[in-house]
């Protein structure tokens, strides 16, 4: 089976799903998910809801929680020896030199982070959970990559 032909099966599974996600972007924000109709490559003009709430609310949520999973300028995870695994006893000199190399360690993956557009793919990813309630971020050697629900299926087992 090709992989367009095998797309086409799974993508009628989604189509609830799809719909639901559409119907919900319209009402907050309209550029986020489209429609299967509207898979134009030229300019559309897209439904402007008659209010702000809905969008407000879904930037809100997304800036929240994005907040909460990447905190600014402070470190979210923390590397540390777990003692009990190591089997024997060292000296205070030697935790303290592996104490300083792991936050060496994570001051690097810190600015790795703030260097590159992650942060940017993962509030677009929130923003698609929020008004979709799916989507797909894809680890590249580029760094990260959102799909949204109506550019990918899933077959869960």
């Amino acid at each position: 089976m090709s992989a367009k032909t095998r797309y086409d099966v799974l993508s009628s599974d989604r189509s609830q799903f799809l719909n639901e996600a559409e119907q919900a972007s319209k009402l907050t924000l309209p550029y986020l998910i489209r429609g299967h109709e509207e898979h134009t490559y030229g300019m559309k003009n897209l439904l402007t809801p008659y209010q702000s709430v809905g969008a407000k609310g879904v930037v809100t949520l997304a800036s929240k929680l994005m907040l909460a999973l990447l905190p600014v300028q402070t470190s979210f995870f923390k590397l540390q020896l777990d003692e009990s695994q190591l089997g024997q006893e060292m000296g205070p000199e030697i935790k303290s030199e592996l104490d300083l190399s792991f936050a060496k360690v994570e001051r690097i993956i810190l600015e790795s982070i703030a260097a590159t557009d992650d942060r940017v793919a993962v509030h677009q990813a929130l923003l698609h959970l929020v008004v979709g309630g799916n989507a797909l971020v894809y680890m590249g050697r580029k760094g990260l990559k959102v799909y949204p629900l109506n550019r990918f299926v899933v077959d869960r087992d």
